[in-house]
């Protein structure tokens, strides 16, 4: 399966590529402006769509909402109307970092896949609940560091998990958690700077000669992929402009339409 970022703020390219090309096993996914939304600032965002989110299931397409706040409240009307509406369609799913919020999901909306965000993640190390977390989740985000991990790979089912192709963040980030929560934050109580917020807090420099510092997954990288086993990978840039976005999207189908 491919999940591609975007499914709302991106979806006149989206429906551009999806004319040019037949993707298959496809689902879109992206936030909505919400005190739930994770993984970005809400300025990246825009309001939930029932029309776009029709346009993709009517095609096959799944749509999961990203809903990876780290404090989730789960009495908000608009939100649980979302979920009330992605429920009837079984391609639909939600990408959460809080494991109450699975529950309250699992028990409320039975008909949507459950993706653990790579938020949840706060070390590079292999967590020791890792086949717990595979018992409760239909998708699991890990982190780059974890995914050629000898350690990882001894205790996983590779098709529980999606990997991210184009992962900007630096090879063991230790402001990562913290960055995610203070992203979480900003989008329950809307206070601060959202562009400092967002931006790599360590303004690393993106001409370092290794992709792997930025973790990016060249073609070798997604061969080793295939070999171990994954099954489901995701492309990430909903915040990036139009046309970087629509090169990163086209270089990496095309990676992938080679391995």
């Amino acid at each position: 399966m491919i999940f591609l970022a975007g499914g709302i703020v991106k979806f006149k390219i989206i429906t551009e590529i999806l004319r040019k090309r037949k993707i298959k096993n496809l689902c879109v996914f992206d936030g909505v402006k919400s005190p739930w939304h994770g993984g970005r600032v809400n300025t990246y965002v825009k309001e939930f769509s029932l029309s776009i989110v029709k346009y993709y299931n009517k095609r096959n397409i799944g749509f999961y909402c990203t809903f990876s706040n780290d404090i989730i409240d789960v009495t908000l009307p608009k939100e649980n109307k979302i979920l009330e509406f992605l429920n009837q369609n079984p391609l639909n799913g939600v990408i959460i970092a809080d494991d109450n919020f699975r529950e309250y999901i699992r028990k409320h909306y039975p008909n949507l896949k459950i993706c653990l965000s790579i938020t949840y993640f706060d070390s590079i190390d292999v967590p020791k609940n890792i086949k717990e977390l595979e018992d409760k989740y239909d998708y699991i985000c890990p982190r780059f560091e974890m995914i050629f991990n000898p350690d990882f790979l001894k205790v996983i089912n590779p098709k529980k998990y999606k990997i991210m192709l184009n992962d900007t963040c630096r090879y063991g980030c230790k402001l990562w958690k913290k960055h995610f929560s203070e992203i979480s934050r900003y989008n329950r109580d809307n206070i601060g700077d959202p562009h400092k917020i967002q931006e790599c807090w360590l303004n690393f420099n993106p001409d370092i000669p290794s992709k792997y510092e930025c973790m990016d997954l060249d073609i070798n990288a997604l061969k080793k992929c295939r070999e171990i086993g994954y099954e489901n990978f995701k492309i990430s840039g909903r915040e990036l402009n139009d046309q970087v976005y629509t090169d990163e999207i086209i270089e990496y189908l095309n990676l992938l339409e080679k391995i």
